[in-house]
């Protein structure tokens, strides 16, 4: 199967933790997921959850005291494959050298490259290497190996073939630079245009984003700015070098429902007609159910429930999803109090035994005191061990016949009860 049909990433296994005084944070804990070329994927959970460590761990962005202690990170896009073949030649995976860019398939004006384009890799790598400079062969599919790349290759990476909205655009942005000058920088940087023709599309993302006046705002410093428009401009530097990712990590925090309302189209047209893929880091679980298509609830560095938006919404089937559902008030909605999880989130430096729910989950027997649930399929009970968005999982012994009474929640959000204001029953 050509690498263009599978998945744009693929995490499996990331474990990302911070070194203390008190011990090892164990921030992320053995995530796994795939995200598909134009998918809106969500990552949510309360603070603390390890949604955000996820993030910046696959773009290789955590700092001292932090380590990425394990896993992998793929990232399948021909054109970063190929930027990066020809920018660093020595990096392309061979049969006698332990490369993080693998081409896969290969083209040539005249014809294909051999009935085996591995072979061919291996066999004439200096020879791919200048034909793909020269423009002579075209990369058709292949992966970068992110956890491996050189910190050289990942900033050709980052802000090209994969962005980030930051959460704060207070320190995402330069005070010392213009707004339209930052977003100039990285389309200089990365698409290679001149100052007029950079400044041209800065002004472009700027309108794109909603900023009025946009050719005058474009010499603005970020103080000028209202938080709501630095947060825009943020996600005008993101959008600029048209990636194929774009890491989203609480997009709309600092904006009235409006302009929320603006962002979210304009991501959602993004990736329904360009075919970029959305990882949306967010608690807002009114903003998941508006853009996105799958999502995966995290507690403590784990994921405890992976399915589709709809299966979420309608049929949660993790404690603590439900208690995250349960808080959400809902026009109509008849309790006198909203519904909490009860209690906080564990010390990740001395997670509880077995099940890191079990101290705040109202269903909590010995055994979940015991054992650690595994993430299985909730029909079959049987470990999910790729991150299949068809399937809908759990990390709950209730899936797996473990326990004794068992859970009583049957959470159902009815087609008639969401449209006139989603009642739960």
């Amino acid at each position: 199967m050509s690498t263009n049909d599978e998945p744009l990433v693929s995490v499996d296994n990331l474990q990302t933790s911070f070194y203390t005084e008190e011990g090892e944070v164990k921030a992320v804990n053995g995530v796994s997921y795939q995200i598909d070329r134009g998918e809106r994927f969500a990552v949510v959970g309360e603070s603390g959850a390890g949604k955000s460590v996820t993030s910046l761990s696959i773009m290789r962005l955590i700092d001292d005291p932090g380590r990425i202690k394990g896993g992998e990170v793929t990232f399948r896009s021909a054109s970063a494959v190929a930027t990066l073949a020809r920018k660093f030649p020595k990096a392309v995976a061979t049969e006698n050298n332990d490369g993080f860019v693998h081409v896969t398939e290969l083209r040539s004006d005249s014809g294909s490259v051999g009935d085996d384009p591995g072979a061919t890799v291996r066999d004439r790598p200096k020879q791919v290497a200048t034909d793909l400079h020269d423009g002579d062969l075209h990369v058709e599919a292949g992966y970068v190996d992110v956890l491996d790349a050189s910190e050289d290759a990942m900033r050709e990476l980052r802000g090209n073939e994969i962005a980030m909205i930051f959460q704060d655009p207070h320190t995402a942005l330069n005070p010392v630079y213009t707004v339209g000058e930052q977003i100039s920088e990285a389309i200089r940087k990365h698409l290679d245009l001149g100052d007029k023709a950079a400044r041209e599309r800065s002004i472009e993302m700027l309108e794109r984003v909603g900023i009025p006046d946009a050719e005058e705002r474009y010499s603005d410093y970020p103080h000028e700015f209202s938080g709501g428009m630095q947060q825009r401009a943020v996600i005008a530097i993101a959008l600029s070098c048209d990636p194929s990712l774009i890491v989203a990590d609480e997009p709309t925090t600092a904006l009235d429902v409006t302009i929320e309302a603006q962002i979210l189209e304009l991501l959602e047209e993004l990736s329904d007609e360009e075919d970029v893929a959305v990882q949306l880091i967010t608690h807002d679980l009114g903003v998941v159910a508006e853009l996105c298509d799958s999502v995966m609830v995290m507690y403590a560095g784990k994921p405890v429930e992976r399915s589709s938006v709809e299966d979420l919404y309608y049929e949660p089937k993790h404690p603590y999803t439900v208690g995250l559902m349960s808080s959400i008030p809902r026009i109509g909605d008849k309790r006198d109090r909203l519904d909490t999880v009860p209690g906080t989130m564990p010390d990740l430096v001395q997670l509880p035994s077995g099940c890191s729910f079990h101290p705040r989950c109202p269903y909590a027997e010995e055994a979940c005191i015991q054992h650690e649930p595994p993430l299985v399929d909730v029909e079959s009970g049987e470990p999910v061990e790729d991150p299949d968005p068809e399937i809908h999982s759990a990390a709950c012994l209730e899936y797996t016949g473990e326990l004794t009474e068992g859970v009583d929640f049957d959470v159902q959000i009815r087609e008639d009860a969401a449209a006139d204001g989603g009642e739960s029953v």
